[in-house]
């Protein structure tokens, strides 16, 4: 990855000031990084739900592509999501219920595919990477394409990519070169954010496990998104760099020193 005197261009997207800076420095210290070595930087984007992980995944990945095209890449973890059909095989309704939860996520094949991606030397062909479909509240395989000789910074994005508690995805913390956490202020700001998330994707299916509109959203999201979101409270104490995110505004805080 090169650019001149390892210099980050002038942004012209209109991304939070702290989200800007937060991009130059990681710029840099990927460049640093791929100095001395092939491999690609990767940085998991964790948090709970609703705390504005894809946000921030994607604003300083069209930074870091503005400083030079094609350089950086999002890898949803909302893509090895089980299957609908799946997760009523495996655990019946109570799976459709807690869809989202860690045992409701394909952990082996997320291991092995990002393993794969960073450290097999070998890789020189493109793989890709299934995405998620909100709106059809299942996985689009195939849909995210990794080219290694191009992709040189990925964030990774999701709930339990610090969740080094439960053996499923312990094996991730290997693979993470900076750990990002985002989170809201006010635990209340974040519940109302999921729920109207929830609501604005509510669907037949939705109606008949939780009941009708916003009261089913609500309910879904006590029942499910908060219990998902304390599970993983922990892993704050985890990353290297906590970015706050509410009331239109950013903050970002560095707890430790990133390589």
């Amino acid at each position: 990855m090169t650019a001149t005197a390892h210099e980050a261009p002038t942004e012209t997207t209109k991304t939070h000031q702290p989200l800007q800076q937060l991009a130059h420095e990681l710029w840099q210290r990927a460049n640093h990084h791929t100095e001395s070595s092939s491999k690609q930087y990767w940085v998991a984007i964790a948090g709970g739900p609703g705390s504005g992980k894809s946000t921030c995944a994607r604003e300083v990945a069209l930074l870091l592509n503005s400083f030079q095209p094609n350089c950086c890449l999002v890898i949803p973890m909302d893509g090895y999501h089980y299957s609908q059909e799946l997760l009523v095989e495996k655990y019946g309704q109570e799976g459709l219920k807690r869809k989202g939860a860690p045992f409701t996520f394909d952990t082996t094949t997320l291991v092995q595919d990002l393993r794969h991606a960073k450290d097999d030397n070998s890789i020189t062909q493109s793989m890709y990477f299934p995405d998620y479909s909100r709106e059809a509240s299942r996985p689009v395989a195939n849909a995210i394409h990794f080219d290694p000789n191009t992709h040189r910074i990925i964030l990774v994005e999701g709930l339990y990519l610090l969740h080094e508690r439960d053996p499923a995805w312990a094996p991730l913390q290997e693979l993470w070169d900076e750990r990002w956490w985002v989170e809201v202020p006010s635990r209340d700001e974040q519940i109302e954010r999921v729920v109207q998330r929830a609501f604005r994707t509510w669907n037949s299916l939705k109606r008949e496990l939780w009941g009708d509109g916003m009261e089913g959203a609500r309910t879904r999201t006590l029942y499910n998104d908060v219990p998902n979101m304390e599970t993983i409270a922990y892993c704050r104490d985890c990353a290297d760099v906590i970015i706050e995110t509410g009331n239109n505004a950013c903050r970002v805080y560095h707890r430790k020193a990133c390589k």
